[in-house]
């Protein structure tokens, strides 16, 4: 398992909390832990859960969107 580097986590958790449709997104204990732990994922997961937010209308948890995003290893649709 690739080790992310803590300015790394720090610019991660960075990307996510200037997402513009995150107000009820919170850094959270479990947030840390998934960017942490699925690091080689992150950046991709970042830009799936942005498609995610622009294209639906209502999501319950951003949060929980984002964990399952980061383990399913899930790719953006447009690069």
């Amino acid at each position: 398992m690739e080790k992310l580097s803590q300015s790394s986590q720090i610019e991660v958790q960075e990307l996510l909390r200037e997402m513009f449709c995150t107000l009820e997104f919170c850094i959270n204990a479990q947030i840390q832990h998934t960017v942490k732990r699925y690091c080689s994922n992150t950046r991709e997961a970042i830009a799936f859960f942005k498609e995610v937010l622009r294209t639906s209308k209502k999501i319950q948890s951003p949060e929980a969107v984002f964990v399952v995003t980061c383990k399913e290893d899930r790719k953006p649709w447009h690069k």
